[in-house]
């Protein structure tokens, strides 16, 4: 254990959070988040499991800011100075981890062609076996209503406000690709129709198009006793 560590016990993104204003801590404090930021960024490498999990639920706490819902800590820290240092920081070192592990895969060159890289995306999905996965048809053929709403429950932990994150990756671009990120917002958002908002349906669990599927499964089951 270091001796931030030990003077420190809470978890760094637990530590964050005792300040109503990030950018309000003292010099020494921020530079001791800084190193501990990047002992946690080591983890990566090692897999400490106590630190690997300190790293992500940190990252994690800094990312949400900007997906925040107004008057919380995280929307406060929107323009931190502090939160977006931290943030560059295990960004940083989480998509250098992840690119010597794409190094270090034996694949075929991509192509930098879009037009040609559009095909090889579309061809490796295929191949992939989640564009064919055998959960569907289980759900479909063999899964009970107790096995359906497991897996819509935990579909609901993923959204992550998808709408917010289309609403801004579209900033800057042009032509056919903002119509693409229109398209998709207006999928995210319901077409208009409040009830039908992805991320509504996620967090209610009892939406329409999840009572459909699950009186669906629920009657082919009856079919088949």
């Amino acid at each position: 254990m270091t001796t931030f560590e030990a003077a420190n016990p809470n978890a760094l993104n637990e530590q964050l959070q005792r300040y109503a204003s990030l950018d309000d801590a003292t010099a020494a404090t921020v530079e001791l988040w800084l190193r501990h930021a990047g002992r946690l960024s080591h983890s990566l490498e090692t897999m400490d499991a106590r630190m690997h999990r300190e790293f992500h639920e940190t990252l994690h706490l800094l990312l949400s800011v900007h997906q925040a819902l107004p008057y919380t800590w995280a929307a406060r820290q929107s323009a931190s100075h502090v939160a977006l240092r931290l943030r560059q920081q295990l960004f940083s070192a989480l998509l250098e981890h992840e690119q010597r592990k794409l190094l270090a895969l034996d694949i075929p060159p991509i192509p930098t062609r879009p037009d040609a890289l559009i095909e090889f995306l579309i061809a490796l999905n295929q191949q992939h076996v989640a564009s064919k996965h055998p959960v569907f048809e289980y759900l479909q053929e063999a899964g009970t209503l107790r096995d359906v709403k497991t897996f819509f429950y935990q579909e609901g932990s993923v959204d992550a406000r998808f709408d917010d994150l289309i609403a801004l990756a579209q900033i800057g671009t042009d032509g056919c690709i903002k119509d693409e990120y229109a398209h998709n917002f207006a999928d995210e958002m319901g077409h208009g129709d409040p009830e039908r908002v992805h991320t509504t349906m996620f967090m209610r669990h009892t939406s329409s198009p999840i009572r459909a599927k699950i009186h669906r499964c629920k009657r082919n089951l009856s079919r088949k006793r």
